[in-house]
């Protein structure tokens, strides 16, 4: 079986090892040790590069605030058509996102277009007090994506409740699987060091053993390992304001 891995990503700080863009890596690279052909397509942009000794192939994304995201769009579909001219895909692999070329491209190419859903991303928009224009547009192109796929593969069955019942997709259609965990890095440490650790300033002097503030504590600290800082800080942020919002911080 040949996969063609598309990674879509633009944002400014986000790097490859980041939680669900790893994965494609891994994924390729399991594959690949199984005897399947792999390909996967990453943007070339700071902290990006090959995270898996797997065929890859970089495309141009120009490093602008508002030319990043059209362009690392453009540029991975028509990177894909051309790949998949010479070596024609079985499967296309991507994530759920506000991009619905991946599908069309695997249509044109006699593939497979194969949806990973790791969030519900209308919650996320709801709880971070998004605009009602940007959460229709999530949900048009979503729901689009997941009609057209072949197949979806979501990591919990509450992903795939959610699927069945906001898009109209065939419960046959959706596979659960979850993502694997590497413990031996995200195994969870002592709130307490990790705030003292972090580089990120905390509001709290001593650490709190509600549920909560323990996950927050932990996503702290992620924020003080050196790898992915920037984005590890936004997220603890996001949490804060998520938690706060709810009285619980």
């Amino acid at each position: 079986m040949r996969v063609l891995f598309l990674a879509y990503a633009h944002e400014r700080g986000l790097r490859a090892d980041a939680g669900g863009h790893r994965k494609l890596w891994e994924l390729a690279w399991a594959l690949a040790a199984r005897g399947h052909e792999v390909r996967v397509l990453y943007p070339r942009l700071p902290g990006h590069a090959p995270l898996r000794s797997v065929p890859c192939r970089a495309y141009p994304v120009l490093d602008a605030r508002w030319l990043r995201p059209l362009t690392a769009y453009l540029a991975m579909s028509a990177g894909a058509w051309r790949l998949g001219r010479g070596w024609r895909p079985d499967v296309v692999y991507f994530r759920s996102g506000a991009n619905v070329l991946p599908p069309l491209v695997a249509r044109t190419l006699g593939a497979a277009p194969v949806l990973e859903v790791n969030a519900d991303t209308l919650e996320f928009h709801e709880v971070e007090g998004v605009g009602a224009l940007t959460r229709w547009v999530w949900r048009t192109l979503e729901g689009v994506n997941a009609r057209r796929s072949a197949a979806i593969v979501a990591l919990t069955p509450g992903l795939k409740r959610m699927l069945v019942s906001r898009y109209g997709v065939p419960e046959a259609r959706v596979r659960v699987i979850p993502s694997g965990t590497d413990v031996a890095h995200f195994a969870p440490g002592d709130p307490a060091e990790a705030r003292r650790r972090s580089p990120y300033p905390s509001r709290h002097s001593a650490p709190s053993q509600t549920p909560n503030r323990t996950v927050l504590g932990r996503n702290i600290r992620l924020a003080a390992e050196p790898v992915n800082r920037e984005v590890a800080c936004q997220k603890v942020e996001a949490t804060r304001r998520r938690l706060a919002r709810r009285g619980l911080v």
